[in-house]
C-alpha cells in the first residue's frame, strides 16, 4: 500500500471511529465536569451570582466514583498462568505468573489498572497499554512494562468491535495534542503546516486545531490478515505451516486447516504524513487495553454510560433547592422594618444599614400623627418543610440511580450483628459489579498479551526475577541450554517457547487482608487443639503484621520435626535438614535398641523367677511324697485306688438296643 492510499484509510478509519463514539464522547466530558463540580449551567450561574444569590454546589458524586474505585483496590485482580497444550511445563507457567507480578510491581506506581478502572467509574470507559523498553541506556535486553492512558479521550477504536476488551477489534488509534513548537522540536522533518486554512486540505479537519494552534499526532495500530495454513504435530502443539523448519518431516504433521495469520502493525501520523514508518508488535493483540462501564448496544450503537452518569440529573435538582432553601432562610434576619418617615427621617444613614449592620441602638423621633408607634421589623418568611422534601428527594434519586445505598457508603443502619452489615455492603457491590467483573476482563486480557509477549522478550538465557503472591522475592534461569544426563542431549530448561499457556484471573482481598484473617483463623483453630500448636506456631507468626513477625516465624521453623519441615531448594538447608533428619533416626534407632534390650533384660528375668518357682515346686512336691512313704499312707492311696477301678470294671453293661 502506498502512503498516499495508506494515509487515506486511515483519515476515513479516524473520522468513521470519531463519529461512531461523538455522543459517547459528548456524555463522558458533562460526566467528568460534573465529578469536578462543574454542575450549573454557565448562564444560570452568571445570573445568580450577579444578582449576588446563592449558587451552591454540594458535590456528592464524587464519593460514588469512591465506592466503585475503592472497592476495585480493595479486590485487586491477579493473573495466574495456567499450562495448556503442545509440552507446556507447571513449572514455566509458575515462573511466568511471578515474572507478571514483578511487571505488574513495576508498574505499580503508575498504578494502570486502578487508574483505568476509575476512569470507567467516572465517565464510562479508561485505558491503559502493554509496551517494552531497553532495561538501560546501554543494554540490549528489553522488558515489559504496564502503563496507563490517562487521557479517556486519546483512545478512538474500531466501531465493529463489541467486546468489552475490544480484542475483536481491526484498528484503533491513540492521539496526543501537540503545540506547534512541541511539534517542529519533535519532528523537525516533518512537512509544514498552517493553521489560517490557505494551504490545508480537507485532511486538516479532526487534525489542526487553529484556535490554540495545535496538531494532532496518533499512533495507528491495525490489524493484518493473512491466509495461512494451520497444523498440528502429533506432540499436540499446533502452529503455522510456514514457520515449520525447512525438511520438516510430514509424518509428523496430523492435522491442517486453512486459517488467517494475524499480523499487528504501529505507526506515527499527523494526517498529513507518515512521521513514523510501521513497525510489527510481537503479538497478535493490539497492546491497547480498554476497561468499559456499563455498555450495551441500542440500534446498533454503544452505549456507555458511567456510575454517575443518571445521577446527574438529581445532582442539579439537589443543588438548586439547596440553593433556593439557602436563599429563603437567610432572607429572614434581613426582614424591613416598618416606620414612618417622620421617625428615621434625622437618622437615615443609620436606619440603611440596619440589616447589614450590628447597630447597638437604633434612634427615631417620635411621629406627632402617631405618637405611640415606634419603628417594627416586618415578621420573617416562615421556613417552608417542601425545600427540605426536595433537597431529600433529590438525594435519593441518587441513590436510585447508582444503586450506592448509605450501608455501601458506610452510614450507619439498624443492622446489629457482622454478617447482617456485611449482607447489606454487598447489596451496594452487587449493583455495581459490572464495573469490577469489566476490569477483571480486561485484566484477563492482559495476562494473554502478556503471555504471548514474554517468550519474544524474555528469548535469552538469563536470570529473572520472579515474585510470590506474599511479594517475596526470588530468581529463576529461563532459557538455559544443559546436556540431559539421561539421553546426552542438549535440552533447553525453562524455555518459555515451548507450550501453550492461558490465564485466569482471581479478583478478591489483597494478600495482606487474607493474611490477617488466615493469622485469625489460625489463632482460633489452636484454641479449639492446643496440641497442634507446636506444629503451626511458625505459620501464625509469618502471617502476623508486626515487626519481628518473620523472625519469629524463622526461629519457630527451626524448631519443626524434621518430618514436618517445608521443603526449599536451597542445597545448605537441604544438607542441614539431611543431617538433622540422619541423627533423629540415629536416635530413634538407639532409643529403639535400648528399648529391645530393656523388654529382653525384663522377659530374661521374668524366666528365671518362672523357674525358681518351679523348682521350689519341684522340692515341696517331692518332699510331701517322702512324708508319704515313711508314714505309710503312700501304699494305702495306692490300695484304695486300685480297688476303685477294679469295682468300676466289674459292674454289668447296659444291653445295647437291638
Amino acid at each position: 500500500m502506498s502512503d498516499r492510499d495508506l494515509l487515506q484509510e486511515i483519515r476515513e478509519r479516524y473520522d468513521t471511529g470519531w463519529s461512531a463514539d461523538v455522543k459517547n464522547r459528548e456524555e463522558m466530558e458533562s460526566d467528568l465536569r460534573f465529578v469536578a463540580g462543574e454542575q450549573w449551567p454557565e448562564d444560570v450561574r452568571l445570573d445568580r451570582e450577579s444578582d449576588e444569590r446563592p449558587c451552591i454546589t454540594e458535590n456528592r458524586l464524587p464519593q460514588y466514583v469512591r465506592q466503585v474505585a475503592n472497592d476495585m483496590r480493595a479486590n485487586p485482580p491477579a493473573i495466574k498462568v495456567i499450562a495448556g497444550s503442545g509440552g507446556a511445563d507447571k513449572a514455566v507457567a509458575d515462573i511466568m505468573t511471578g515474572m507478571i507480578r514483578d511487571i505488574e510491581s513495576k508498574s505499580a506506581t503508575l498504578r494502570p489498572y486502578v487508574s483505568a478502572g476509575a476512569s470507567a467509574a467516572r465517565c464510562g470507559i479508561g485505558h491503559w497499554r502493554v509496551l517494552t523498553d531497553y532495561t538501560s541506556p546501554t543494554s540490549f535486553e528489553q522488558e515489559i512494562r504496564i502503563e496507563p492512558v490517562l487521557n479517556p479521550f486519546a483512545v478512538v477504536w474500531d466501531p465493529v468491535a463489541v467486546a468489552p476488551t475490544r480484542e475483536d477489534a481491526d484498528w484503533c488509534f491513540v492521539i496526543e495534542e501537540m503545540s506547534e513548537e512541541e511539534f517542529k522540536s519533535q519532528y523537525p522533518d516533518a512537512k509544514p503546516v498552517s493553521f489560517d486554512g490557505k494551504d490545508t486540505e480537507s485532511w486538516s479537519s479532526g487534525w489542526l486545531n487553529g484556535d490554540d494552534k495545535s496538531v494532532r499526532v496518533a499512533e495507528y495500530w491495525r490489524k493484518i490478515r493473512e491466509p495461512a495454513t494451520v497444523c498440528m504435530l502429533a506432540d499436540g502443539s499446533t502452529g503455522y505451516k510456514d514457520d515449520l523448519p525447512e525438511g520438516f518431516p510430514a509424518e509428523v504433521i496430523i492435522a491442517e486447516r486453512e486459517s488467517d495469520r494475524v499480523r499487528v502493525e504501529v505507526l506515527k501520523t499527523n494526517g498529513h504524513e507518515i512521521l513514523e514508518e510501521a513497525q510489527e508488535w510481537p503479538t497478535r493483540h493490539i497492546p491497547i487495553v480498554p476497561v468499559v462501564g456499563e455498555e450495551y448496544s441500542v440500534g446498533g450503537h454503544m452505549i456507555r454510560n458511567s456510575v454517575i452518569r443518571f445521577a446527574k440529573d438529581s445532582q442539579t435538582i439537589y443543588n438548586y433547592w439547596l440553593s433556593t432553601q439557602t436563599e429563603h432562610l437567610a432572607l429572614q434576619p434581613k426582614a424591613p422594618f416598618v416606620a414612618t418617615a417622620r421617625q428615621v427621617q434625622n437618622y437615615a444613614d443609620v436606619w440603611k444599614t440596619a440589616n447589614t449592620s450590628n447597630h447597638s441602638v437604633l434612634i427615631f423621633d417620635v411621629d406627632p400623627d402617631a405618637p405611640t408607634a415606634r419603628p417594627m421589623r416586618e415578621a420573617p418568611p416562615a421556613s417552608s418543610g417542601a425545600f427540605t422534601e426536595q433537597v431529600l428527594r433529590a438525594a435519593d434519586g441518587m441513590k436510585a440511580t447508582t444503586g450506592i445505598y448509605d450501608a455501601g457508603l458506610g452510614a450507619q443502619g439498624n443492622e446489629t450483628s457482622g454478617k447482617a452489615i456485611m449482607a447489606r455492603q454487598r447489596e451496594g457491590d452487587v449493583g455495581t459489579f459490572e464495573f469490577r467483573d469489566n476490569l477483571n476482563a480486561s485484566v484477563e486480557h492482559t495476562g494473554r498479551i502478556l503471555v504471548e509477549l514474554i517468550p519474544v522478550i524474555y528469548d535469552t538465557p538469563r536470570m529473572v526475577r520472579i515474585l510470590g503472591e506474599d511479594g517475596e522475592e526470588d530468581f529463576a534461569e529461563i532459557n538455559k541450554p544443559e546436556i540431559d544426563a539421561q539421553s546426552g542431549q542438549q535440552v533447553v530448561r525453562n524455555d518459555l517457547k515451548v507450550g501453550e499457556y492461558n490465564v485466569h484471573v482471581r479478583s478478591g482481598p489483597s494478600f495482606t487482608t487474607r493474611r490477617q484473617e488466615a493469622a485469625e483463623s489460625m489463632l482460633q483453630f489452636i484454641q479449639t487443639s492446643p496440641d497442634s500448636a507446636s506444629l503451626v506456631l511458625d505459620l501464625i507468626a509469618k502471617n502476623m503484621d508486626w515487626p519481628g513477625a518473620d523472625e519469629f516465624a524463622e526461629r519457630f521453623k527451626k524448631m519443626l520435626p524434621p518430618q514436618v519441615q517445608p521443603e526449599t531448594d536451597d542445597p545448605e538447608e537441604q544438607q542441614a535438614r539431611a543431617q538433622k533428619a540422619q541423627q533423629a533416626q540415629e536416635a530413634a534407632m538407639l532409643e529403639q535398641r535400648n528399648a529391645m534390650a530393656e523388654i529382653s533384660e525384663k522377659e530374661a528375668n521374668a524366666a528365671e523367677a518362672q523357674a525358681d518357682a518351679r523348682k521350689t515346686e519341684i522340692e515341696a512336691q517331692k518332699a510331701q511324697l517322702e512324708m508319704l512313704m515313711q508314714s505309710g499312707a503312700l501304699q494305702q492311696l495306692v490300695t484304695q485306688m486300685v480297688q476303685a477301678q477294679l469295682a468300676q470294671a466289674l459292674q454289668p453293661q447296659p444291653t445295647p438296643y437291638p
